[in-house]
């Protein structure tokens, strides 16, 4: 059985946590529902989604910007990104019974900020092993 894996690119970047914090949630939700739609075209554009959700996968996101962002925020600015592969059926959960994350940041010009994200399904950890 091979291994499902789907790499693709975003022009653009998900709104930083501190921007969202103490938003109205129409729109929170509007920034969830654009980052789905655009999650959802560029798995089309790039491969299907798997047959059925990934049992277990190792997601790597990159953002691409000319600011760097802490750690924190670094990691709960993919959390649309992240919610949309789980809605879109890619991922069955983005609990750490599921998957495992890694976050990095490379440096971008001003307003040329995008995204890259690489999902391969891999094997579920021994206990202990992460």
């Amino acid at each position: 059985m091979s291994k499902y894996k789907i790499a693709f690119a975003i022009s653009g970047l998900p709104r930083s946590p501190n921007e969202l914090l103490g938003a109205h949630w129409t729109i929170r939700a509007g920034h969830a529902k654009k980052w789905l739609k655009l999650v959802e075209r560029a798995l089309m554009l790039n491969g299907r989604p798997p047959a059925e959700p990934l049992p277990f996968a190792h997601v790597h996101c990159v953002r691409l910007s000319s600011g760097v962002m802490d750690d924190d925020n670094l990691r709960s600015s993919f959390k649309s990104v992240i919610d949309s592969l789980v809605r879109l059926k890619v991922l069955t959960d983005d609990d750490p019974a599921h998957m495992v994350a890694t976050y990095s940041h490379e440096a971008a010009r001003p307003k040329y900020g995008s995204i890259r994200i690489v999902v391969e399904e891999i094997p579920k950890p021994v206990k202990g092993e992460l």
